[in-house]
């Protein structure tokens, strides 16, 4: 699952700079900073293993690794001090959420195929 985390590291980046800046976060700029900062700090995590060990896409994997993001990310944002505790803990869920839906459907998607 490691490997398939690596090939979707940019897309995982778009999305959540996207859904940080649905959520007011800053501007474009400034949520993509944040967001390449926050998944670079989960995926050195991951490469350091730190990360829960996911082996599959099913429901109880994914809120894993959605605990383990939401973690790292949301301590991120909280030290960029760029809005308050509440609004980067909010921001890091929406878009950590959005992310391992997209990572779901895309295992899903990639385990099926022919």
């Amino acid at each position: 699952m490691t490997e398939f985390i690596v090939f979707n590291f940019v897309p995982v980046v778009l999305l959540e700079c996207l859904v940080l800046r649905l959520t007011k976060w800053g501007k474009i700029c400034t949520c993509l900073l944040d967001s390449l900062l926050m998944n670079f700090a989960s995926f050195i995590c991951l490469m350091l293993g730190i990360a829960p060990t996911i082996s599959s896409s099913h429901a109880l994997a994914m809120l894993l690794y959605f605990t383990y993001c939401f973690l790292i990310e949301g301590f991120v944002l909280c030290l960029l001090e760029r809005q308050s505790i509440k609004q980067a803990l909010i921001s890091a869920a929406a878009s950590n959420f959005v992310s391992v839906l997209y990572l779901a459907g895309n295992a899903a998607l990639t385990m099926n195929a022919p």
